[in-house]
């Protein structure tokens, strides 16, 4: 059956029809599988090399696969090398993307609390609606909440971090609340519990002597506080979002920031790594080096640390290069050479009480108690705290003085009944 030339111009017009509106459709869907725009790139002048290569690297295929996860790399890797308003913007066009946007909400409130602690928490306030139980939000909630001044919803915030798992920045951020509150008893009792999660939280040493001061506790605040100079500032919070925004660094300040986190927390040999990247970053800067004598000791790599902290010591003789090859150098069994970077470390600062403590340590080991009575007692006088009393009570046991041992574990009792070094101790001297 033929067609006449009419239904022929119907039959093309309706394939010309088709092929336009499945066209349209095929537009209509591209843009609807497109997503935000892709930002433009940040000014790169000045970059390392290194960072500037990622990121544009990172671009690039963001451009070539506009995928969810591909975005929060790119603000990640933005967010770790100091470009915040360019990850803050990456960050809020991710929302959009996906199902549960916690992430990017969250990285969002991190780069803002930078700079404007309002908009951080109007970026948490969105973010908590999916933060689920993920403690390191209630902690970051807490800590701007109380930087504000909204106490209630700092005391809210982190009330449920510690519900969730108890820890030291949790009881501290509960502490530092009663205290501006004035409830003392109440805030030693949050910060104490917050020093036997972590010793070594320097704030939580701080604020403790804080209130001790205000009980009218005063040698126990001075022996917080000394306590407090001897620890890094800051305690890296345990985030695993945040990890892996550290984890993009290329520079070598993300390198350094990362290897000193793991050091912080005890990590030694994870952060190796980053430290020799970080080396490599710069050859011949001292940090760094200083960085990797103080982790191989702490991993027992005693030869290997007095190698490299010899290299430190080259290049600028001060007090942690030689404090740590003194340690070094004892646990190789070197306790003389020890007792001259000890004295060294004396010389450039004589009140320096870890030293002097390190000194009596050392002599004691040795097998010279005569020589380490001194540096003891000078550190009793200076910092009476339990350990001061148990290393003295150590050498008087070796010069054979044992009821004068016995008094000084007592003493270490006295001021922490709950000491279980000091309780181990007067065990042995029943």
């Amino acid at each position: 059956m033929g067609v006449d030339r009419r239904g022929r111009r119907k039959v093309g017009w309706v394939v010309v029809l088709a092929i336009v509106i499945g066209s349209g459709y095929l537009v209509v869907d591209r843009l609807s599988r497109a997503g935000p725009p892709i930002p433009d790139l940040p000014s790169l002048a000045g970059a390392e090399s290194d960072v500037a290569k990622k990121i544009r690297r990172l671009h690039a295929e963001l451009e070539k696969d506009p995928a969810p996860d591909r975005w929060l790399r790119y603000g990640r890797c933005l967010h770790i090398h100091g470009y915040l308003s360019d990850a803050a913007g990456v960050y809020r066009e991710a929302v959009s993307l996906f199902e549960n946007p916690f992430e990017p909400l969250y990285l969002a409130a991190v780069v803002a609390a930078e700079t404007d602690l309002e908009t951080a928490m109007a970026w948490l306030e969105k973010a908590g609606k999916h933060a689920g139980d993920y403690v390191p939000y209630y902690l970051f909630k807490g800590r701007v909440s109380f930087d504000l001044g909204h106490t209630a919803a700092a005391g809210e915030a982190y009330t449920r971090a510690n519900d969730l798992e108890e820890t030291s920045q949790g009881l501290l951020g509960l502490g530092r609340i009663a205290l501006k509150s004035q409830d003392v008893a109440a805030a030693i009792d949050y910060l104490e519990r917050a020093r036997t999660r972590n010793p070594n939280h320097a704030a939580v040493h701080t604020a403790l002597s804080r209130a001790y001061y205000r009980a009218g506790r005063e040698e126990e605040a001075a022996t917080a506080a000394s306590r407090a100079r001897s620890l890094p500032e800051r305690t890296p919070i345990r985030d695993a979002l945040l990890r892996k925004v550290a984890e993009e660094g290329v520079s070598y300040l993300s390198y350094e920031s990362m290897a000193l986190q793991l050091v912080r927390t005890q990590r030694y040999q994870a952060a190796l790594p980053y430290i020799e990247k970080a080396i490599a970053s710069r050859p011949g800067y001292r940090l760094p080096i200083l960085v990797k004598g103080k982790a191989l000791y702490a991993l027992g790599r005693f030869g290997e640390a007095i190698r490299v902290l010899d290299e430190c010591v080259r290049l600028e003789s001060d007090r942690e290069a030689l404090y740590y090859r003194a340690l070094s150098l004892r646990g190789a069994g070197r306790f003389a050479d020890a007792a001259v970077d000890l004295h060294a470390c004396l010389a450039i600062d004589p009140a320096d009480t870890g030293a002097e403590r390190e000194l009596a340590v050392t002599h004691r080991d040795c097998g010279r108690p005569d020589l380490a009575l001194a540096h003891a007692r000078s550190v009793l006088r200076r910092v009476p705290s339990p350990e001061a009393h148990l290393l003295l009570a150590t050498i008087l046991e070796a010069l054979g003085d044992r009821p004068g041992a016995r008094k000084q574990v007592d003493h270490a009792l006295t001021l922490d009944p709950a000491h279980v070094g000091a309780k181990t101790m007067r065990e042995q001297f029943r």
